[in-house]
């Protein structure tokens, strides 16, 4: 049994048929992928797999454990590599079929394994035909809505007959947690594979229609907010052509007092409506002097504010009698409310 390099790889699994650049760092990771390219020879990527809850940092991760890596990683090649001033590379890889890994054992540098190919397994029924159908819709789908995937896939979607390839290029495309990916690289039966797939199409199709639905009721109502914006800055400089900033102005130093009063629900309602009347008219208008001094009378009403009753007649007719002229009538009626409300305070 042929024992290759491994390249563990964190949070990327590598599918057949699937070509992935990368960016190596690690010393020892550039060394494996040198001595494979100068031996033209075959690596085996390594996927792995999340601790304690914890992903693995991304890229090349050489300090990993034979006993942190997934069973089934891919048997791949170097296709491009291009060293950089700094002794980093850019590499591109592919894979080219499904590998258990064997006896995964540390070497001087890297770690070095057998492998089993994993070869697909498939009894194509109108079942495979209806799953590729599924797949292949929902897929589209996630492509038209999804931010993070190019409208150019739609093409390559297109070119896919087989069932095993369609699988492979859908799910190394698709934004899956890393434990969901692993487990579908180690699905060699190829409808079983599809009906996973589709699974994890279904879950990822509810999120982005969600999330789609979120960002247009926001977008709408941002377009909403910008409308009304764009309006009262085009009011505010139609009042100011037309000198009238000023009892706008006004108008808003009314608003705050009227506000700072405390009216109840229903004179608010009644203020509300006669402040937008007074928005909408002109202040050289004699029906908008007789609503403002409406409203500045609500504004010096005292409401919510209460005082202790003062029963004093004497002191009520001696008031009466020095800032009314005679009105005598009116002055009894008064007199005669306080004496009842003397004899019984409860009266109203």
């Amino acid at each position: 049994m042929d024992r290759l390099p491994v390249l563990p790889l964190g949070r990327v699994v590598v599918y057949p048929h699937v070509v992935l650049p990368m960016a190596l760092t690690d010393p020892h990771a550039v060394q494996l992928i040198d001595e494979v390219v100068q031996g033209n020879k075959r690596l085996l990527l390594g996927v792995v797999r999340p601790l304690g809850g914890t992903e693995p940092p991304e890229g090349a991760v050489m300090q990993a454990r034979a006993d942190e890596l997934y069973e089934v990683g891919t048997l791949g090649t170097v296709v491009r590599m291009l060293k950089l001033g700094d002794g980093s590379v850019r590499v591109m890889v592919q894979g080219l079929e499904r590998a258990r890994l064997v006896e995964v054992t540390p070497a001087e540098h890297w770690l070095v394994a057998g492998y089993q190919p994993l070869p697909n397994t498939l009894v194509e029924d109108a079942r495979t035909e209806a799953l590729k159908r599924t797949v292949h819709a929902q897929f589209s789908r996630v492509i038209d809505i999804a931010p993070y995937l190019g409208e150019e896939l739609h093409e390559v979607l297109v070119g896919i007959s087989d069932a095993g390839k369609l699988a492979d290029f859908v799910a190394a495309n698709l934004d899956l947690a890393l434990p969901a990916k692993a487990e579908l690289l180690a699905i060699d039966d190829v409808n079983r594979r599809l009906e996973r797939l589709a699974e994890l199409l279904g879950q990822e199709l509810q999120v982005l229609e969600v999330g789609s639905q979120i960002q247009e009721k926001v977008r709408t109502r941002l377009d909403q907010n910008q409308r009304e914006y764009v309006l009262r800055e085009q009011l505010r400089v139609i009042r100011q052509e037309l000198g009238e900033e000023e009892g706008e102005d006004e108008l808003t130093e009314l608003a705050g007092r009227l506000e700072a009063v405390g009216l109840h629900d229903e004179a608010k309602k009644v203020v509300d409506r006669e402040l937008k009347r007074l928005r909408q008219m002109s202040p050289q208008s004699a029906e908008y002097h007789v609503a403002r001094t409406y409203l500045e009378v609500i504004a010096t009403l005292p409401w919510g504010r209460t005082s202790e009753d003062r029963l004093d007649l004497k002191a009520a007719r001696d008031i009466l009698d020095r800032d009314h002229y005679d009105l005598k009538t009116v002055k009894e009626r008064i007199l005669e409310y306080l004496a009842v409300r003397t004899l019984n305070p409860a009266a109203r």
